[in-house]
């Protein structure tokens, strides 16, 4: 230690980094051109400090491209395998086939009727709820404030006597025809009020 803070000629790290790097290179290496092998310049550290995930299905693609940047050290080369990947994508590009026309024909031939028809016992049901609904959304209710509101209030909020018999009288039958003069009635009561 006394030895280097004396030494005036101390050149910090830089020729232990030039032993390191002259280490990890292949001069030893028969498989390598002499030219390679004995010209220092030749040889590059690469330092691979990335620190995202590859997905499974792109890892292979990823460690190839990694593995060829790697070993190309010829700029020729180098651009010729991306320019390659590129025209290869490209191409994939362009197989993909065209969508169909998005157009829909209407056939008038075929009659479809609902899945499942309607319960003729639940159509005053339904015509009631229309008209509960229409009533809670015309004063701007909740559900829950319309299912507190007092019998009385919910009565003289509709104020036609054929509606309110509706919504209250669970003995009066009606009929289709009714039920159709009903659903008039209740489409012309928020233009009333």
């Amino acid at each position: 230690m006394q030895e280097v803070q004396d030494n005036n000629m101390w050149l910090g790290n830089e020729v232990y980094y030039n032993l390191l790097l002259h280490s990890m290179m292949e001069h030893d290496n028969i498989q390598l051109s002499g030219e390679i092998r004995l010209d220092n310049s030749n040889f590059q550290v690469v330092f691979d400090e990335s620190r995202h995930i590859t997905g499974v299905v792109s890892a292979p693609f990823v460690e190839s491209m990694g593995t060829v940047v790697l070993l190309t050290s010829n700029n020729f080369l180098k651009w010729l395998v991306v320019l390659n990947v590129g025209l290869l994508l490209l191409v994939a590009m362009m197989v993909v086939p065209q969508k169909e026309n998005w157009r829909h024909v209407f056939d008038l031939t075929k009659f479809n009727q609902r899945p499942n028809k309607l319960d003729p016992g639940t159509y005053r049901l339904r015509v009631k709820q229309a008209l509960i609904t229409k009533i809670r959304v015309h004063h701007d209710l909740t559900r829950d404030e319309m299912a507190s509101k007092q019998p009385s209030e919910v009565q003289a909020m509709i104020g036609d006597p054929r509606l309110v018999e509706l919504v209250y009288s669970e003995s009066k039958a009606y009929s289709p025809q009714e039920l159709r003069k009903m659903m008039q009635a209740i489409r012309r009561w928020g233009k009333r009020n």
